[in-house]
């Protein structure tokens, strides 16, 4: 009677493991990455967040920019951009922020990108598989990059 108590019991635990592990792997949450394509090539990304946020406060990429005729309205040379994002509604907000040299040449925006100011230069939403140009770069002299959001199978 115990033997057979225990069998049972060994069974149900191990049904419960199973259906435990398929239960996680169906579940996983997907991987989303947020690529920046500068000349049809792809030359950073990130992760967005689930929720919004400011500049600083989660994960982002910068690059500089090569255009020499690219300026502010106010004529001040832009040296780069950052990006960030998170999830909005049915697709991605991807927020850029413009580097300019900062005239005091004080470190503002950390270590990695000392020596700029930084202003919030625009947005675009993105769905999921949608690679949308970023047109507002025109204003400044920019060929538009391209923001491109993905999901990587999780393995």
């Amino acid at each position: 009677m115990k033997e057979a108590g225990m069998r049972r019991m060994l069974i149900v635990a191990l049904l419960v493991l199973l259906s435990g592990s398929a239960f996680v792997s169906t579940t996983q949450t997907r991987k989303v990455t947020v690529t920046v394509l500068i000349d049809g090539k792809e030359v950073m990304g990130f992760t967005p967040l689930a929720q919004p946020y400011k500049f600083g406060d989660g994960p982002g990429v910068h690059s500089q920019v090569n255009e020499t005729e690219a300026k502010t309205k106010n004529g001040v040379a832009i040296a780069g951009f950052r990006f960030h994002g998170w999830n909005d509604a049915d697709g991605y907000k991807v927020v850029a922020t413009a580097l300019t040299p900062d005239p005091d040449g004080v470190e503002r925006l950390g270590s990695d990108t000392g020596g700029y100011r930084a202003f919030e230069f625009g947005s675009v939403h993105v769905r999921l598989g949608q690679e949308v140009p970023f047109q507002k770069m025109k204003e400044v002299g920019i060929k538009p990059w391209v923001i491109k959001v993905t999901e990587q199978n999780p393995r």
